[in-house]
């Protein structure tokens, strides 16, 4: 079972995919550390900012994939790909 901000990064990465369409993961974690989710809550975009950064880090060959992979926000792109397709829900 995930942890507590494993579940909020989850649903935050969530809502930006769902409301977006084939943006890149740069792009993506852009929009979630500037969502009002983020905003409200600071562990999640603290989260979502060091994971950049590592991200950043890894593309210029200073962080290895291991400590991305073993980053929440990589958990939480894990399970949001696990329950993929979500459910399509009218508006």
């Amino acid at each position: 079972m995930p942890s507590k901000p494993v579940k909020e990064l989850t649903y935050c990465l969530t809502e930006i995919i769902s409301e977006t369409n084939g943006i890149t993961i740069h792009d993506t974690l852009e929009l979630a550390c500037a969502s009002e989710y983020a905003e409200e809550h600071t562990a999640v975009r603290k989260s979502l900012m060091e994971f950049r950064k590592l991200l950043g880090g890894f593309q210029q060959d200073e962080v290895d994939i291991h400590t991305l992979l073993s980053h929440p926000v990589s958990e939480a792109l894990k399970n949001f790909f696990k329950n993929f397709p979500l459910p399509y829900k009218e508006e």
